[in-house]
């Protein structure tokens, strides 16, 4: 066994421990006795002492959901503040009576008198020769649609061009086949759908003009 000895410190301590001396394998830190209010001093050998390891638990899953719910509602506020930013141009409907209806005559947005209506021909949502027109066959910035979930259903647009067109019968939002195209009577333009454009009873998708464009 090792000799023995006290330093200028006055801390009881032997010569170098060797990994297997019971005192390292401990995993504790000699800590010097307590003298009036002072606070306890790590000992100056402590570097020849392992500290306890530290484990980490995961978090809750409580505090995962919340995190997802912010994450959620922080996206929502997102597209709310963008949808904002645009002009809003009615309801792509063939509801005649719901007053949003772009299919309502005598609505601020059915209206072909109406500068916010798409039927306006001369708007600037409705004029063929408008880059931001639903009807220009060669617009690159038509009207955006979205359902009533705020998921984006392309462009309101002519332009069988542009690969966002719902006029493009062989893009995501033209073609008949993909179920995000109004154009898919099974899909986003079932007429069983509340928000489908083809249903003469719902509500239809909102329509937003870029009013930076």
């Amino acid at each position: 066994m090792s000799k023995k000895t006290e330093d200028k410190n006055g801390w009881k301590v032997r010569g170098p421990l060797p990994v297997d001396d019971p005192i390292y394998q401990s995993g504790y830190i000699m800590m010097k006795p307590i003298h009036g209010n002072r606070q306890p001093e790590a000992s100056p050998h402590s570097h020849l002492l392992r500290t306890t390891p530290v484990t980490l638990h995961s978090e809750p899953n409580c505090y995962k959901e919340h995190e997802m719910k912010v994450f959620i509602f922080l996206a929502c506020l997102t597209l709310s503040s963008a949808a904002l930013a645009d002009e809003y141009l009615g309801k792509l409907s063939a509801n005649p009576y719901n007053p949003d209806s772009t299919s309502n005559p005598h609505g601020q947005h059915g209206s072909e008198y109406s500068s916010s209506s798409i039927n306006n021909p001369n708007s600037r949502y409705g004029s063929q020769y408008s880059n931001d027109s639903a009807t220009n066959p060669y617009a690159t910035n038509a009207p955006k649609l979205y359902d009533s979930n705020g998921n984006y259903r392309g462009k309101l647009s002519s332009n069988k061009y542009d690969p966002d067109s719902v006029s493009n019968p062989h893009g995501r939002y033209g073609s008949e086949y993909s179920s995000d195209s109004i154009n898919n009577q099974y899909g986003a333009g079932s007429p069983y759908r509340a928000d489908s454009p083809n249903n003469p009873y719902g509500e239809g998708m909102s329509i937003y003009g870029d009013d930076d464009g």
